[in-house]
């Protein structure tokens, strides 16, 4: 898939340097590779779907909400928080045990995840002490 989108995305530079003209200055310019992925995956629905983010639905409008006083866990981009007691304002994991229990879990949970093609979608997963191992 990488080499598929190395391709892709010299095959547009190659489109943009053809019509340059000899006063044109041509940049390239990236935030994260911006390699077209074939895949979605969704780390707030995989929580959901092993109980450790709840929500809450209102019928009478329509409205979805995180319920918190249910919520162990919850995800901001690629990472994912414990909602802890003392912490956070409606946490529900105990520092110490539980938070050190849940933690691995989590751990344990991604670094096992299969997709729909059998593939584990997750290169790195790493408790935030060791983040700094890889430039985080």
């Amino acid at each position: 898939a990488m080499r598929t989108g190395y391709i892709i995305a010299d095959n547009i530079v190659g489109e943009f340097l053809k019509r340059a003209e000899s006063a044109d200055t041509v940049m390239v310019i990236s935030d994260h590779g911006n390699i077209p992925n074939r895949k979605v995956l969704s780390i707030f629905n995989l929580l959901i779907e092993n109980n450790l983010l709840a929500l809450d639905v209102n019928k009478a409008d329509s409205t979805i909400s995180v319920d918190w006083s249910k919520t162990k866990a919850y995800c901001h981009g690629l990472h994912i928080y414990i909602n802890l007691k003392g912490r956070d304002p409606n946490g529900i994991v105990t520092p110490g045990k539980e938070y050190q229990r849940l933690r691995n879990q989590l751990i344990t949970l991604l670094r096992t995840y299969k997709d729909e093609d059998g593939e584990f979608p997750f290169e790195y997963v790493l408790k935030k002490e060791d983040a700094p191992l890889i430039g985080l």
